[in-house]
């Protein structure tokens, strides 16, 4: 039986409700206006006042290495700009600026924003830190960031943790590597890489001058890498720290083997 509602006048939004939906876009608009332009009109932030967790990269430490005490930051972390939001930071990021950190931790950028921002800064000079944890970041993204990092050769801290980078976003972060000559800090925590994508950066990173620690923690990695590992560890001129832990390596006497050679090397080896 046919139902009455089957070829029922659809009922058309008034104008009214037409007019609050686009009102509320507008206020949300002029929302991110505002947060931007207080977050840019503030006194510059000292790096040393962020904490390591309102960065959203983990309470380690290690994470942050030689951090330089007169950085000065710009702090969007958690201001849920997602890819339009994150669009605007980068017009006025191109029209001049002084910060050499950006933290623009766990605001739901995804691929859109992304490539906004990595065009921005591909003439920049200023910014050495970019800290995008926490964020909706795939494959596509990482294009952006690679082509990015094969013209920029200042962001010296990279920190892409707790995203959905994969095994194909981090080939193309690992070429761009190969070509760049600025990163010394590579945070790839908690991304989805699986042993493929490691190995792939591992030999790549053979031909980097400049990375001084990797961090591939909670990432699903077996022991696969090893023979690539042990490459790096004897090959490279430049790393100091490789952090493995909560992977899937075994740590068996293999595992124990590289962490001597890397010690021998001055390379720490967590695992």
């Amino acid at each position: 039986m046919e139902s009455i509602w089957e070829n029922a006048p659809q009922k058309r939004p008034s104008n009214s409700i037409k007019n609050k939906a686009h009102q509320s876009k507008i206020n949300k608009s002029k929302s991110f206006e505002e947060t931007i332009n207080k977050s840019f009109n503030a006194k510059d932030l000292d790096f040393e006042s962020v904490t390591l967790k309102k960065t959203g990269v983990g309470a380690r430490p290690e994470f942050f290495p030689e951090t330089p005490k007169d950085a000065k930051g710009l702090a969007m972390a958690g201001k849920q700009l997602g890819d339009s939001g994150v669009s605007v930071v980068a017009q006025k990021l191109q029209s001049g600026h002084n910060y050499s950190a950006l933290f623009l931790s766990s605001n739901y950028i995804a691929d859109s924003g992304t490539q906004a921002l990595a065009s921005a800064l591909k003439k920049d000079s200023q910014v050495q830190h970019l800290i995008l944890s926490n964020n909706k970041l795939t494959s596509f993204a990482m294009a952006a960031l690679a082509d990015l990092l094969k013209v920029n050769h200042h962001i010296g801290w990279l920190v892409l943790n707790k995203n959905a980078v994969g095994d194909f976003g981090i080939k193309s972060l690992a070429d761009a590597m190969i070509m760049n000559h600025g990163v010394k800090h590579l945070v790839l925590s908690d991304n989805e890489i699986s042993s493929e994508g490691a190995i792939y950066l591992l030999k790549a990173l053979e031909s980097n001058k400049t990375v001084k620690s990797l961090f591939l923690q909670g990432n699903p990695i077996t022991d696969d890498i090893f023979d690539a590992l042990e490459s790096l560890i004897n090959s490279s001129k430049s790393i100091e720290l490789i952090d493995l832990r909560d992977t899937g390596l075994s740590g068996d006497k293999r595992a124990t083997a590289l962490k001597l050679r890397a010690a021998d090397r001055g390379i720490t080896l967590y695992i």
